[in-house]
Formats: C-alpha cells, structure tokens, sequence
C-alpha cells in the first residue's frame, strides 16, 4: 500500500504550481489546494502550469510509466499539450530513463484528460475548480458587462494608470497601445504584434479622430505567449483586473474628447441666448457615453 506523500510546500517553480504532491491516498482537500492554484496560474497566461512530477503517483507506479504513457499516447502533441525536457542527473531510478532525467510540464487540458477524467474522485474535486469556478467568472462578468452600454468606451484602471474598455457583443476589449507601453515595449502600437497574435482577437473602435485597436483578453493571453520581454507578474495582474471594469474614483465626468461635429454642438448650445445648461450637460454625457477619450 502508499504511503501518503508529506504536503511539501516550498518555493515554486517558475510558472509552476506549488510543490504539493498528489497521490492515490490525497485527501479532497489538498487536490483542491493544488488545482486552485493551477487555475489561477492558467488564468494568468501559463502555458504549461502543472509539473507532471507533482500528478503522476495518482494513476501511475512509477514516473516513468507516465512519461512512456504520455509520449505514446496518440491524443497528446509535444509543444502543444505538454513541454518535456531532458537533463543528464543522478537521481532516484525510478525519474530516470537511460540515465537521463526528464521533466515533463503538462497543459491543462492534458493533465484532465491523461490523468483526472480517469479517476472519478479526482476529477470531481478538478470540475468543481476548473469548470465550475470558470463558468461562475463568465456568468459574473456577463452580469458586469450588462451593466454598460455595447459600444462604449469606457476609462478603467490598470494598476496606477488609467486605459479604456470597449464593449462588443458581451465581449470586453482593452486598448492595446497603452497595454503594449505597461508592459515595456517600445512600439506600443506596431501592427507586426497585432498580426503574430491574430486580428481574430482585436476590433477598431473610433476614437475620437482616430482608430484605435483594442483587445480582448484571450489575446492578451496570447501576446504573453509571444512576449519577448520579462514581464512582472504584478504588471500582468495590473492588466487582468482592467478587464473587470475596475472604474479609477476622482475621474471628471468631462475628461473626454469630441469630435470635431460634437464640439461644434456643444458650442453652438453654449452659445444659445440663453444658454440652455440642462442641453450643454446633456451632450457632454452622450459624448461620454458615446465614445469619447481621455
């Protein structure tokens, strides 16, 4: 019989979730604990978050049954579903194959069907985390979104800055060229980073003068994907709760710019004998509430 593995919880990996390791005999509990953790690094843009290292005792004997199992399987693609390295090691002999030690980073579909959709109390506790917890988000972020008009611009918060959300078809868009400036490119706008993340995930929106792209957030996964930059995980978190229309307190009502057409209204009501104040107000909102920009 196993003995049931001590809960090790040091410092993590990079991109990888904690160093719980989960076994045939762990408890609701700790899957919960570790799978929470999963889910959060995959919300962040992690490819390959799960440390096959840290799944493989709850289906397999040995590490290298799951590794040979993995590799022959002919539903899973290396660098799609799974990044496996290779490194020279002396270690215990059952992580070894040839004398070779191999690591193997799994994504998260592969790690629910290779492993947790296979035992049913695993899988349970990885559905309640996963695609309950998933479905929530969207079902509250719907909730968000339907409290604003489609079509709109609107300024939200991005860690210490400010940027703009656009709304189309319950879908939220963030604009890209002060995303691209937050995260440290130099050109924050260039159209070779619109083209290698795929227009697919980006609208036009008229602002003011001009057209700008905005964003959704699964491109914005995707740009994270092809990031050639360090990026600090406070920096990408600062971008993951804008999409949340996290509105900045203080900011004035009248903070926006027109059009050309819509300036020439606003003066010509100003500038009625009398003016008609409740007119003015009126147009300054629908110029907010239509579109304008900081």
């Amino acid at each position: 019989m196993l003995k049931k593995i001590i809960v090790i919880m040091s410092k993590e990996k990079e991109g990888q979730a904690t160093s719980l390791q989960l076994t045939k005999v762990s408890t609701s509990a700790e899957m919960k604990t570790y799978f929470t953790k999963v889910f959060e690094l995959k919300q962040s843009g992690k490819e390959f978050p799960i440390d096959l290292e840290m799944v493989w005792p709850l289906l397999y004997g040995r590490k290298t049954e799951a590794v040979d199992a993995l590799r022959e399987s002919t539903d899973f693609i290396e660098g799609i579903d799974y990044n496996l390295r290779q490194q020279a090691k002396v270690v215990k002999s059952n992580e070894l194959k040839n004398g070779i030690r191999i690591d193997v980073e799994l994504s998260v579909p592969c790690m629910e069907f290779f492993i947790a959709r296979k035992i049913r109390p695993v899988f349970e506790v990885y559905r309640q985390v996963f695609h309950l917890t998933a479905e929530n988000a969207k079902k509250q972020l719907a909730e968000t979104v339907s409290g604003y008009s489609e079509n709109t611009v609107i300024t939200v918060k991005m860690g210490k800055t400010v940027n703009q959300i656009y709304i189309n078809n319950g879908i939220v868009y963030a604009k890209f060229s002060p995303i691209m400036r937050h995260l440290g490119y130099m050109d924050s706008g260039g159209t070779q980073y619109i083209n290698r993340i795929g227009r697919e995930y980006f609208i036009q929106v008229e602002c003011g003068k001009q057209q700008a792209w905005f964003i959704d957030r699964e491109g914005f996964n995707e740009l994270l994907k092809i990031s050639v930059l360090s990026i600090n995980s406070s920096t990408v978190k600062d971008i993951y709760c804008m999409y949340k229309l996290e509105k900045p307190k203080g900011l004035s009502e009248y903070s926006y710019q027109f059009t050309d057409s819509e300036m020439l209204d606003i003066v010509n009501a100003v500038f009625k004998s009398p003016i008609n104040k409740q007119c003015v107000h009126q147009l300054l909102l629908n110029g907010k509430r239509e579109g304008g920009i900081l």
